[in-house]
C-alpha cells in the first residue's frame, strides 16, 4: 500500500526501481520512533496543487540536507558554491501512504493525511554530536531518528502544501490501551518532568493540550473532520477520562491556545502497513493514534498579492512561488535570479524559506507598470532581505544578463526561477 515517490515524478506507479538501492533504518520499521503523519493543506479547487505535495516536500527535505556541507572548507557565504560531494549524494526518498479514509471526490477540500517514512537519507547526524560519539563513523538508531525528525521539521516549515506534521507516539484499539502504549513508548517523557534552569532554581513546566479528531467513524456518521465537523465535547471528555493513567503524569498546565506540546488523538485513521487489523467481517479496523504536533507549514498569506504594496494585474500565486522555490531546492547561501520577476513573488518566497545570499530580478516592464520602489518596500515591511538589484530590461539581452551577474560580483547564480509571460494576459512592449 505504500508507494515510492521519486523526485520530479508525479506518477509513482510508473517508476522503475530495478537499479535503485533503498536504505531503511531499523528504527523506522521496528518501533514508533520514526513514524510520522503529514496533514496536507486542502484545495479550494480540486486538482490545483495536490499533485505537487510530495514533490515539494521531498525537495525541501533534500535542500535541508544540502545546507550544512555547502558551508564547509572555510568558504564565506559570498563565495558559496554547490560542493561536488553534495552532487554525488543519493537524495533522500520517502514512502507515503494514505492515513485518512476516502469519503468523496471533494475529500481534499480539508486536506488529506498520509503516513511518511524515509526510504534512504544521507543525514550524518551531526546535529546530535552532543549525545553521540563524534569520532565514530556509525550513527545509532536513536541519533538517526532525532536528526531525521529535526530535518522533517525544517522541511515542513518551508512548504506551502504542508499544514501540519505529527509524530506518532502511541497506537491502540481503545483509549486506555492508547494511554498505556504511550507510557511504554516513553515518547512523552518530557511532559512528565520539571525543567530546571541551570542558572537558577526556577522550574518550568511544559504546557500541553489534547484534542480528539475523528475521521469516517460510526459515531460521526461517516463525516470527515474539517471546517464543518468537530468532535463533540462529550466524546473529548470521554477520551480524556479514559486516558487519565497517562495524563495525570504530566507536570505542566493545560493550555488550549498555543501550548508547548499540542497532542491529538486521531480516531478512524487507516492503519499503517505495519499494524493492519481486520474486524470480524474482514474490514480494515481503524485504529486510535496519539500524536504530537511537531511542525506547521509555511503560511503563504504572508505574501498574498492583496497584502503587498506592489500589486500587478497578473501576480503569481504565492503557493506556486513556494512550490517553485522548494522544487529548485533553494538553500542557505544561494544566489537566486528571476528573469521574469514581475512583482517578485518568487524572490519573496525564496527569502522566506532560506537564508539566501543574494536575489536579483529582471523584468521588461518599466516602473509605471511594476514599481521597483514598492517592491523594495514589500521586502522591508516583512523584514526580508531586499534584492541586490531589480533590473528593467529584456532577459534575452546579453547586456541585461551581464548586468544581473555584475550585481552579485560576476559569480554564477545557483538557482534560476522563472514564471515566463505567455502573452495571454500581459502585453508589454508592443504586444511582444
Amino acid at each position: 500500500n505504500f508507494h515510492r515517490y521519486q523526485l520530479f515524478n508525479t506518477k509513482s506507479n510508473n517508476l522503475d526501481c530495478s537499479n535503485e538501492q533503498w536504505i531503511v533504518d531499523d528504527c523506522e520499521s521496528q518501533s514508533l520512533v520514526g513514524k510520522y503523519i503529514i496533514h496536507w493543506r486542502g484545495e479550494g479547487v480540486k486538482g490545483y496543487s495536490m499533485q505537487f505535495r510530495q514533490l515539494e516536500f521531498t525537495n525541501a527535505y533534500n535542500a535541508i540536507l544540502q545546507n550544512d556541507s555547502n558551508f564547509g572548507d572555510g568558504c564565506s557565504s559570498n563565495t558559496i558554491t554547490r560542493s561536488s560531494s553534495n552532487i554525488n549524494k543519493v537524495p533522500a526518498s520517502f514512502q507515503f501512504a494514505d492515513a485518512t479514509p476516502s469519503v468523496d471526490e471533494l475529500d481534499d477540500a480539508f486536506g488529506a493525511m498520509q503516513y511518511i517514512r524515509a526510504l534512504n537519507d544521507d543525514s550524518d547526524g551531526d546535529d546530535q554530536n552532543a549525545t553521540t560519539n563524534t569520532t565514530s563513523k556509525f550513527i545509532s538508531s536513536s541519533s538517526y531518528s532525532l536528526n531525521y525528525s529535526s530535518n522533517l521539521v525544517k522541511a515542513a516549515q518551508r512548504c506551502s502544501l504542508v499544514r501540519h506534521v505529527y509524530k506518532i507516539v502511541a497506537e491502540g484499539d481503545t483509549y486506555k490501551s492508547l494511554a498505556h502504549s504511550a507510557i511504554d513508548q516513553r515518547l512523552l517523557n518530557d511532559l512528565m518532568v520539571e525543567n530546571v534552569d541551570d542558572n537558577s532554581t526556577t522550574r518550568s513546566k511544559t504546557s500541553w493540550s489534547m484534542r480528539l479528531r475523528q475521521y469516517n467513524t460510526t459515531d460521526n456518521k461517516g463525516k470527515r473532520f474539517g471546517t464543518s465537523k468537530r468532535s463533540s465535547m462529550s466524546q473529548e471528555k470521554e477520551a480524556l477520562n479514559s486516558m487519565s493513567t497517562l495524563l495525570q503524569n504530566f507536570k505542566g498546565p493545560v493550555k488550549l491556545k498555543k501550548p508547548d506540546c499540542p497532542l491529538y488523538v486521531f480516531q478512524g485513521l487507516i492503519p499503517s502497513s505495519s499494524n493492519i487489523n481486520n474486524d470480524d467481517d474482514g474490514h480494515i479496523k481503524h485504529e486510535l493514534v496519539l500524536s504530537r504536533l511537531i511542525a506547521s507549514g509555511r503560511k503563504t498569506s504572508f505574501i498574498a498579492p492583496k497584502t503587498r504594496i506592489c500589486y500587478t494585474r497578473t501576480p503569481l500565486c504565492p503557493v506556486a512561488a513556494f512550490i517553485m522555490c522548494n522544487a529548485g531546492r533553494i538553500k542557505d547561501g544561494d544566489n537566486v535570479l528571476d528573469p521574469y520577476a514581475g512583482s517578485c513573488t518568487t524572490l519573496l518566497a525564496a527569502t522566506m524559506i532560506a537564508d539566501v545570499n543574494s536575489t536579483v530580478g529582471i523584468d521588461i516592464a518599466d516602473n509605471t507598470t511594476v514599481n521597483r520602489d514598492d517592491i523594495v518596500k514589500d521586502f522591508q515591511s516583512r523584514s526580508l532581505n531586499v534584492p541586490k538589484s531589480l533590473i528593467v530590461g529584456d532577459c534575452t539581452d546579453l547586456k541585461i544578463r551581464n548586468e544581473a551577474r555584475e550585481a552579485i560580483n560576476d559569480i554564477p547564480f545557483d538557482v534560476i526561477l522563472a514564471d515566463p509571460p505567455y502573452g495571454i494576459r500581459e502585453a508589454i512592449g508592443g504586444g511582444d
